[in-house]
């Protein structure tokens, strides 16, 4: 698990990360968009959000820690394991 940080005004924001891998085909979420554009876009894409190796896109489930005044709020985006059935 990695953490980073930074400060928003008077608000420290860091965000703990419990999964980060390259995970799901481009076309699964863009699929208007040509394999150029991603060569086209590479310096900025790869390596945060584009595995240019595998040729997939990074996912990451994170939890946001905000501390500012005295107050600490945990962010949770709910991304845990499911329980029960589907739906």
């Amino acid at each position: 698990m990695s953490t980073n940080s930074f400060t928003l005004g008077h608000v420290e924001v860091t965000r703990v990360v419990e999964f980060e891998a390259a995970t799901r085909p481009l076309n699964g979420l863009f699929a208007d968009l040509g394999p150029q554009v991603w060569d086209d876009n590479r310096s900025w894409l790869s390596p945060d959000f584009w595995d240019r190796d595998t040729g997939l896109l990074m996912t990451g489930m994170q939890t946001f820690v905000l501390r500012s005044e005295g107050v600490t709020i945990l962010v949770d985006t709910g991304a845990g394991p499911r329980t029960g059935q589907d739906r």
